[in-house]
């Protein structure tokens, strides 16, 4: 799958959330500073669609898998 440059730039901030917390929800784009200073959920949603929310699960899926 390829991703645009404001997904990439967003999977990479979620890339480094995730190497130091084993989860991530959607609440944390609103609570976490890495995704505030970005927009937080609103700006990730804008970016990835509604698709956000099935490609958090399915990450959250593969590292505890």
């Amino acid at each position: 799958q390829t991703f645009t440059e404001p997904q990439q730039a967003w999977l990479e901030r979620i890339r480094t959330h995730l190497v130091e917390n084993l989860s991530i929800e959607p609440d944390d784009f609103d609570l976490i500073p890495i995704f505030q200073r970005e927009g937080g959920l609103t700006a990730a949603r804008r970016a990835f669609g509604p698709r956000i929310t099935t490609l958090l699960q399915d990450l959250n899926e593969a590292i505890a898998a």
